[in-house]
């Protein structure tokens, strides 16, 4: 299930709404998620949610939270190649994708939804054969029966729970959308954002139109993304207007009065960041809204957008980025308690969670330490192919138990190898700390190019 939650507004009530699916006839990734999309916006019951009520034409702008996981995080290649498809196709002036912070699960009206759901289909039974067993005389999964049953359970699941209540409206639910055609798309897509050099020569030969799109639509992304913004929360698409960009309201040329967030609103140009109030500062002695020690607080939107019209506006970095550098730079040592009061000043959160985070971002490194401790010895195959570049340092083998310092895989994740290719990956050894890389992790796939080289960890901490 893929729940959608669309909020009301002044001209449109609350609008619930959920996409039944199965494996295999379904998969869990962003293709997935664009092609239910798209099918979701036919829907004449949710036709407010994606037209305008007086005009019937098409929202110009997109403001979409989601969950962070692989399939959805807004800082996940895929998930940005497939967004700006649905940027490029529904023709939106601005699409922005945001994710919540972690353990904000229960400020998530889509939460609501889910439990919602629950209770309706608590009773519900649905057998797993109601097209006969999905398995042969040999004990093997029948695939085409066990395609038909899955196929029949969601008809089953849409009839009885279809219009289960959800507060003050009802949750309408479709099966999921086919997207066999985006599920090719994604595969050449890997290709072309992960795989090898021959790889990525062979998907241009053989398929120059799709590489050619592909390589139009992370162009766009490009023109369109709004920078500034903490990548690992926020995704944002703004047109550019430049005539030769391929999105059609570009091509229509820069409109005389910049594009508003709402009427009367500030321009799209704004990207909404917090930004911290000097009236209401950390540790307060006269803030009426914290009981106890006050931890600071943010511009109200209003007061957020004077700043950003005067000039002031200045967002700060997110706490989790903050605290993740300033336990870098203390070698992941707890800091006293000073140490932790003037953190807790710069990220707004009160002493006792900022020494719970600290604690947490330690013991993620100790795990680390203690993971590339156990790690096997690298140990190549019989036959195994060696590089002859000049970087002594840089191999070419076939790994049994080697694991990469950065993917922590045996193998560089997502790369589509030729046969040409054979079993060969290119490793690389950081002069740091001697533990080795995957080429394709370092960032450098032409590391026969670099006397020297620093893994993540190494450059960091390198004076």
């Amino acid at each position: 299930m893929t729940s959608y939650n669309f909020p009301e507004t002044e001209n449109a009530a609350e609008r619930c709404a959920g996409v039944v699916k199965a494996r295999p006839l379904h998969e869990k990734n962003a293709a997935q998620h664009v092609a239910d999309l798209e099918m979701l916006s036919t829907k004449e019951v949710l036709k407010p949610v994606f037209f305008k009520p007086a005009s019937d034409e098409p929202k110009e702008i997109e403001f979409i939270r989601v969950d962070g996981g692989h399939d959805e995080g807004p800082s996940h290649c895929e998930v940005q190649y497939w967004w700006t498809v649905h940027h490029l196709k529904a023709q939106t002036v601005a699409t922005m994708i945001t994710t919540r912070n972690s353990g904000a699960s229960y400020k998530n009206r889509v939460e609501l939804q889910n439990g919602c759901l629950a209770l309706g289909h608590a009773n519900l039974f649905v057998p797993s054969t109601l097209n006969g067993s999905c398995l042969t005389d040999n004990g093997k999964v029948n695939e085409t029966k066990l395609k038909e049953n899955l196929s029949s359970a969601i008809d089953v699941y849409l009839s009885h729970v279809d219009g289960v209540p959800c507060a003050t409206t009802e949750i309408h639910l479709f099966r999921g959308a086919e997207s066999e055609a985006y599920q090719n798309e994604n595969k050449l897509i890997k290709v072309f954002l992960k795989g090898s050099k021959a790889a990525k020569q062979e998907l241009q030969k053989n398929n120059p139109e799709m590489y050619m799109k592909i390589s139009e639509i992370l162009d766009l992304k490009r023109r369109h993304l709004c920078t500034g913004a903490p990548t690992k929360y926020v995704f944002y698409l703004y047109c550019c207007y430049e005539k030769d960009c391929i999105h059609p309201c570009c091509k229509q040329g820069r409109p005389e009065v910049e594009p508003t967030w709402y009427t009367g609103g500030p321009p799209l140009s704004f990207l909404p960041l917090p930004m911290v109030d000097p009236e209401r500062p950390f540790a307060s002695s006269d803030c009426s809204q914290c009981k106890g020690v006050c931890t600071g607080h943010y511009l109200k939107p209003e007061q957020l957008r004077k700043a950003f019209a005067s000039g002031t506006y200045i967002a700060p970095k997110p706490p989790s980025e903050v605290l993740l550098s300033a336990m870098k730079n203390l070698k992941y040592e707890i800091p006293h308690e000073n140490g932790i009061l003037e953190l807790s000043r710069e990220v707004l959160l009160s002493p006792e969670e900022t020494r719970m985070w600290c604690e947490h971002l330690c013991q993620v490194h100790r795990n680390r330490v203690s993971g590339a401790k156990k790690k096997a010895t690298a140990k190549e195959k019989p036959g195994a192919k060696t590089s002859q570049k000049s970087n002594q340092k840089c191999k070419s083998r076939s790994i049994e138990k080697d694991t990469c310092l950065q993917c922590g895989q045996e193998d560089p994740p997502g790369t589509f190898q030729t046969e040409d290719d054979g079993d060969v990956v290119d490793w690389i050894c950081c002069d740091g700390c001697n533990k080795w890389c995957h080429a394709f992790c370092s960032g450098m796939p032409d590391i026969s190019e670099s006397d020297d080289w620093l893994c993540l960890a190494c450059s960091d901490n390198w004076v």
